[in-house]
């Protein structure tokens, strides 16, 4: 059976970020389509059987925040400065 999900993910900025998402999201076999915009932050997932934890895992792994969970910004954080500068660099090379 089909189903439909939509999911909030942040941290998303532009095509790229999108993109990457997206791709980590249909990697899954269970997954037939993902519609991934970073304007609204949503992603809307067509899959057969794919659990909520496993596309969560898959969105995480791609580097972006999943319905809504925040994580207190440290400004002294160098994962967190290399992973912003990893994503800005992606989104200006494309």
């Amino acid at each position: 059976m089909t189903e439909t999900l939509t999911v909030n993910v942040g941290g998303m900025t532009c095509d790229g970020c999108s993109s990457n998402v997206s791709s980590a999201l249909n990697s899954l076999a269970s997954v037939s389509s993902a519609d991934v915009s970073h304007v609204t932050g949503t992603a809307v997932i067509t899959h057969s059987g794919a659990t909520f934890e496993e596309i969560k895992l898959a969105i995480q792994k791609s580097g972006y925040l999943v319905d809504g969970e925040s994580e207190p910004f440290n400004w002294t954080d160098g994962p967190v400065w290399r992973q912003s500068a990893h994503n800005t660099k992606w989104c200006l090379v494309g």
